[in-house]
Parts: C-alpha cells; sequence; structure tokens
C-alpha cells in the first residue's frame, strides 16, 4: 500500500495568520494540526499543543501573535508515492505523528498521521531549541522573553539539533540570530519507564557567540569532520581577546 492511498487532504493555514485563527480552524475541522504554507509549499506544521503551550500559556497575545513564532518549521515530508511501511519507520525513528505529502513535483498533495497508517509513537521530538531576549519590566527587573522555539526531530546530537534550528532562523530572518535572540536554551526529551523526561540546558550568552563563532571558522574552512575541538577553542580565544579590548576602550588605564 502506498501513502496516496490513505493520505488525507492538507488543512492549510499561512505562517502570518493568528493564533486565533488557527484555534477556530482547529475547531471547525475538529483536527489538532495545521500545516503551515506558503505557495503550495508546507514551511512548518503547528499543533494544538504549540497553540496552548507556546502561546496561552506563555502569556502571548492570540488575537496578535503570529503562526511563525510558535509554529514547528521545516518539518520533514513523504512523497506519496512512498511505500506505508517505509514512512512508518521514518516516524518512528524521528519521533513525529504526522508528515506532509509531496508529489513528484515537490508540491503539497496532503498529510498522512500514524492514525492513518494504523501504528503509534508515544515520543516527541528529541530537542527543543528556545531562543530569547533578555528585557526588562517595569520595575527594571530582567526577564528571559521567549521569541521563538524550533523542534528540531532529526538531529543526532544537541549540537547538530542547535545548528539546524540557528539555519532555521536566519534563513527565515534573513540575519544572523544574534540580530533576532540574545541566547538560546536547550530542551532535550528522553523517554522512560512510559513518560517523557525533559532536560533543559540553559545556555549562557558566551557559550551562544562561541558556537556561532565556531561555526563560521569550520564554515570558512569548507566543513572538515576533525577540526571541531581546534575551532572551538579558536573561537574562544577571539571573543575572550574582543571582550577585552572593549573593555580596554569602555575603561581606559589611568596614569
Amino acid at each position: 500500500m502506498l501513502v496516496k492511498d490513505v493520505m488525507k487532504e492538507a488543512l492549510c493555514i499561512g505562517p502570518d495568520e493568528t493564533l486565533e485563527a488557527t484555534a477556530l480552524r482547529m475547531k471547525k475541522f475538529n483536527v489538532g494540526s495545521l500545516l503551515v504554507c506558503e505557495e503550495d509549499k508546507a514551511v512548518g506544521i503547528i499543533t494544538d499543543r504549540d497553540v496552548l503551550m507556546r502561546g496561552t500559556a506563555s502569556s502571548r497575545n492570540p488575537s496578535q501573535t503570529k503562526v511563525r513564532e510558535v509554529m514547528s518549521s521545516a518539518p520533514l515530508c513523504c512523497d506519496e508515492g512512498d511505500a506505508v511501511e517505509q514512512v512508518v519507520a521514518i516516524m518512528t525513528e524521528n519521533h513525529v505523528h504526522r508528515l506532509p505529502v509531496l508529489d513528484g513535483e515537490q508540491k503539497l498533495v496532503g498529510i498522512v498521521s500514524l492514525s492513518d497508517l494504523g501504528a503509534s509513537v508515544s515520543h516527541r521530538a528529541p530537542y527543543e531549541v528556545i531562543f530569547h531576549k533578555t528585557m526588562e519590566d517595569s520595575y527594571g527587573r530582567s526577564h528571559r522573553v521567549e521569541q521563538r522555539r524550533i523542534v528540531i526531530g532529526r538531529a543526532l546530537s544537541k549540537e547538530e539539533a542547535v545548528n539546524a534550528a540557528i539555519r532555521s532562523i536566519e534563513e527565515e530572518e534573513q540575519t544572523v540570530w544574534e540580530t533576532f535572540a540574545d541566547g538560546y536554551d536547550v530542551v532535550e526529551v528522553q523517554s522512560g519507564q512510559g513518560q517523557n523526561l525533559e532536560t533543559v540546558e540553559r545556555t549562557s550568552d558566551r557559550e551562544a557567540q562561541v558556537r556561532r563563532r565556531a561555526y563560521d571558522l569550520w564554515q570558512q574552512e569548507k566543513c572538515p569532520v576533525d577540526r571541531h575541538d581546534a575551532h572551538w577553542y579558536q573561537a574562544g580565544r577571539e571573543i575572550e581577546a574582543e571582550g577585552a579590548a572593549a573593555r580596554k576602550q569602555v575603561h581606559p588605564a589611568r596614569h
């Protein structure tokens, strides 16, 4: 049996629609998720959990918050001619419950879920990268305010998940991620004893800077496979030197 034999019509919403409009559409069609589409292409997916946890529970105004602010970007897709067994294996391996379906021209033609395929998966995506800004409230107290949460279900490591999330942000915003956020946290999801356990790693601004610089160095050297430690060390030294020079300009030595 092929995917095209069991897939359903894809229900879409635009990335600039509001969470309020999203919730109303989900209620109208009695569904728990919508594909986020632009020009017959799936650019993301948003679920009822996204609306609740990343929207309402985060004190975002549902009539003003846009879908692109809380959706999961760059969804994994399958082909309408793929075998059902193959797609079940892909979904199980990548911890996803739904896949957009594309035709031979890479246009969106439907969506398939594990329930459509007669399978189930209990695991969530293994990584979430949360980009945040530090802002002050009316009392002058600093708070981390979530800017975007990217779900990565295809990463082999935390570093790979972070790099994938950064690429997604920079492609969408058309700028380096540091202009969009001050830092990011990484949530790792592990399954055990029938439940999902979350581990949150708070990433400091300095580590975020070093990671970015090391990634740039790696790209400049044409992406070698054995220079990770060297790039990380060099990036750290460069940022420390830049910081020292900046502090010297602000607080020049007195004679």
